[in-house]
């Protein structure tokens, strides 16, 4: 298991906040809401804006749950708000020891899934239209179930700085015949990619979950 033995500071408030990725990473600190970018053991405040609403979401920060044998932990969220006015929660999950998955979440759908960077340009999808097939990672067959704009996107806890993130992300569902589910982020002239499969919360094995009043 890596230890990660580096502090560091919020750049905004000074609270104190432990490492839990490898640098580069973002942080929201948890006392400010603001966000930090971690690199050469510093934290700078980069933002003042993530404060996430709240959402019926069964999921938080700190749970774990059991993939393959392997104990996850929640450790980062983004959450991207839709131009529709919906809404998916996009869960880290780590394992400690350089292993990371991803749990997208919209109302009571779930996804596990993987990050993936592979050679396909944005322009590839810019004629696409819901109901086409096209041909992805392992030349795989996906059919396009739906396009969406993404508008907003707020931030909790860890998230790594591998890739890019921003307002205006145009996404793409997609689902293949043979079960496998993935999810492409159009961000400015970059591919986001995820691939996986959908699941339930009862096939993911939490520990617990958040409580919800009422």
């Amino acid at each position: 298991m890596i230890v990660f033995r580096n502090s560091y500071q919020c750049g905004n408030c000074r609270n104190w906040f432990n490492q839990k990725l490898h640098e580069p990473f973002y942080y929201v600190c948890a006392k400010c809401k603001s966000e930090n970018i971690c690199t050469n053991n510093q934290a700078k405040n980069i933002s003042t804006t993530n404060t996430i609403e709240e959402d019926l979401s069964p999921l938080m920060l700190g749970l774990y749950c059991r993939i393959d044998s392997k104990v996850f932990e929640i450790i980062g969220r983004i959450k991207c708000i839709y131009k529709e006015g919906y809404y998916r929660n996009q869960w880290l999950l780590s394992d400690h020891n350089e292993s990371f998955k991803w749990i997208l979440e919209a109302y009571t759908e779930y996804a596990l899934v993987e990050y993936y960077s592979f050679a396909i340009q944005p322009n590839e999808f810019k004629n696409e239209l819901a109901g086409n097939n096209i041909t992805l990672a392992e030349d795989q067959d996906y059919c396009i179930e739906a396009i969406s704009e993404i508008k907003k996107i707020v931030k909790e806890g860890y998230t790594p700085a591998i890739f890019e993130i921003s307002n205006n992300i145009k996404s793409y569902d997609l689902s293949a015949s043979n079960g496998n589910w993935a999810l492409i982020d159009i961000v400015n002239t970059k591919v986001n990619a995820y691939f996986g499969k959908l699941v339930t919360l009862k096939e993911l094995n939490f520990d617990n979950y958040r409580q919800l009043n009422g």
